[in-house]
C-alpha cells in the first residue's frame, strides 16, 4: 500500500505502478524524499521509479546535479542520451560502474556529449577519460585514490580552458611528482578558484604553488588543507615554519582558506599580513586563543570577512573582544565554538563597529541565553558608527532548535536575529 500527496489531496495507491498516473509536481516530491538507497533497492518498485526520474528529469533536473549511481545496469546507461540536452550538473561515481559498462558510458557520451557546466569525479580509474568528455566544464572537483598517469591527467585538465574552479583530492595518494607536475605545468587563464586538499608536503611545495599562481594570475581565492591525518589516511607531518616562512610570497590572494594543525597560529597570522590583497580569510584553530593571538590579527586588518574555527576549549575571557577590537574593517564573522557564553557574545558586538553579519555554531548558548541575556543584548545595539542593523544568525541543526521566543524582544531594526 502507497500512501502520498497529490497536491493538497491524499492518494493511496495499491502498487507501485499507480504513480505513473501522478502528475509531474507530485513524482518530483516523491523523488525528492525518497533516499537514493531505497529508491532503487527493490526489485519490483526499483524499476518503476526509475521510470518515473526518467519521465520528470527533463523538465524538473535542469539545474540539479545527475547522479550516474542511480542508472547502474547497462539499459539505464542507454537511455542517459536523451537527457544529455538538459543535464548541467553531473556526478560520476566510478564504483558504480564496471569497465565494460564505462566504455558503453563513453561511447554514448561520444555520439551525444552534453554541455556539462560542472562535473566531479569520484572514485573513477580514468578520470582523464572523463574530464576530456566534458571540454566546456567550469567547474571540477576530483575526488580519487587512483591516478594511473600524472602527465594524462594534467593534459586533460589543461583542455578545460573555461575551467573556473579547481578542486583536487588525492585521499590516499602522496604523490609529489604529480604535484610538481601540475604546479610547473598548468596554464588556466580564467581560473580563480584552486582547492587543494590533503596536499602532500614536500620540499618545494611552496616554491612550485608560487610559480603556478604567477602563471595563473586570475587565481584570487587559494584553499589548501596540510591535517596531520591518523588511521585510515595514514599520518602526514607538517612543519607550520615551511608555511609562515613562504605564505607572505601569495600577495595577490583575496581569499585564504588552511586548516592544519599546528603550534604557532601566532605566527602564522602576523605573517599574513604582507597578503596587501586578503579580504576573506577561513581558519580552523587548534592552539590555545589567548591575548597574544587575538592581537595579532591586528596585522590583517583589511579583513573584511573571518571564519573562524576554534578547536581548544577555553579562550581567554577577552579574546572575542581583543579579536574583534583588532579587524576594525570586519563586516562578516562566522564563529564555530562550543564554548562561547553571553559575555563573549556582547563582546563581539560591542568592539565590532562595522559587523553586519554574525554567524554562530556553538550548543553552550541552549544553557546560558535567557531573558537577562535579551535586556543585555538589546542594550549594546547602539554601537558607535553602526550603519546598519546587526544580522545575528544560530547555525544550529534544526533537531537541536535553540530558544526559539526569548528573542522575539530585540528590536530588529538594530539586531536581526535568525535561526538556520
Amino acid at each position: 500500500m502507497w500512501t502520498t500527496l497529490n497536491g493538497m489531496e491524499e492518494v493511496v495507491l495499491d502498487s507501485p505502478m499507480e504513480l505513473m498516473n501522478l502528475n509531474d509536481d507530485c513524482l518530483l516530491t516523491i523523488l525528492e524524499n525518497v533516499p537514493i538507497d531505497d529508491m532503487w533497492a527493490v526489485s519490483d518498485t526499483c524499476q518503476t521509479l526509475r521510470q518515473l526520474a526518467m519521465k520528470v528529469m527533463r523538465t524538473h533536473f535542469r539545474n540539479r546535479w545527475f547522479f550516474t549511481n542511480i542508472f547502474s545496469v547497462e539499459s539505464d546507461v542507454k537511455t542517459l542520451s536523451r537527457f544529455f540536452e538538459v543535464i548541467k550538473y553531473m556526478d560520476i561515481v566510478g564504483a558504480y560502474f564496471d569497465e565494460v559498462k564505462m566504455r558503453e558510458f563513453f561511447e554514448i557520451l561520444k555520439s551525444n556529449p552534453p554541455n556539462l557546466e560542472k562535473l566531479k569525479v569520484f572514485h573513477e580509474n580514468d578520470v582523464a577519460g572523463v574530464i576530456r568528455q566534458f571540454p566546456n566544464l567550469i567547474s571540477l572537483d576530483i575526488d580519487t585514490d587512483h591516478i594511473p598517469n600524472n602527465e594524462d591527467l594534467i593534459n586533460a585538465i589543461q583542455s578545460c580552458t573555461n575551467l573556473i574552479e579547481l578542486k583536487l583530492c588525492f585521499s590516499f595518494s602522496f604523490n609529489e611528482h604529480f604535484y610538481k607536475k601540475f604546479f610547473q605545468s598548468l596554464e588556466l587563464k580564467n581560473l580563480k578558484r584552486l582547492d587543494l586538499e590533503y596536499l602532500s608536503v614536500y620540499e618545494s611545495v611552496f616554491e612550485d604553488l608560487k610559480y603556478f599562481l604567477r602563471m595563473n594570475p586570475n587565481v584570487e581565492c587559494l584553499s589548501f588543507e596540510f591535517k596531520e591525518n591518523r588511521g585510515f589516511f595514514g599520518i602526514i607531518h607538517f612543519d607550520d615554519e615551511l608555511l609562515v616562512s613562504n605564505l607572505w610570497d601569495l600577495k595577490e590572494l583575496q581569499t585564504l582558506a588552511i586548516t592544519l594543525d599546528n603550534t604557532n597560529a601566532k605566527n602564522l597570522i602576523t605573517k599574513m599580513g604582507k597578503l596587501n590583497n586578503l579580504r576573506c580569510l577561513d581558519l580552523c584553530v587548534r592552539n590555545p586563543c589567548d591575548m597574544s593571538l587575538a592581537r595579532a590579527f591586528s596585522n590583517i586588518n583589511n579583513l573584511v570577512e573571518l571564519r573562524l574555527e576554534i578547536k581548544s576549549l577555553d579562550p581567554n575571557e577577552h579574546f572575542f573582544a581583543t579579536l574583534c577590537a583588532s579587524l576594525n574593517n570586519l563586516n562578516t564573522l562566522t564563529l564555530y565554538h562550543d564554548r562561547m557564553d553571553k559575555k563573549d557574545l556582547i563582546d563581539i558586538i560591542t568592539n565590532s563597529e562595522k559587523l553586519v553579519n554574525l554567524n554562530l555554531r556553538t550548543g553552550h548558548f541552549r544553557d546560558v541565553l535567557t531573558e537577562t541575556t535579551i535586556s543585555s543584548l538589546v542594550k549594546c545595539q547602539n554601537r558607535k558608527n553602526c550603519v546598519r542593523p546587526l544580522k545575528i544568525r544560530w547555525l544550529t541543526p534544526t533537531t537541536r532548535p535553540i530558544f526559539p521566543t526569548e528573542l522575539s524582544n530585540i528590536n530588529r531594526s538594530v539586531i536581526d536575529y535568525k535561526q538556520w
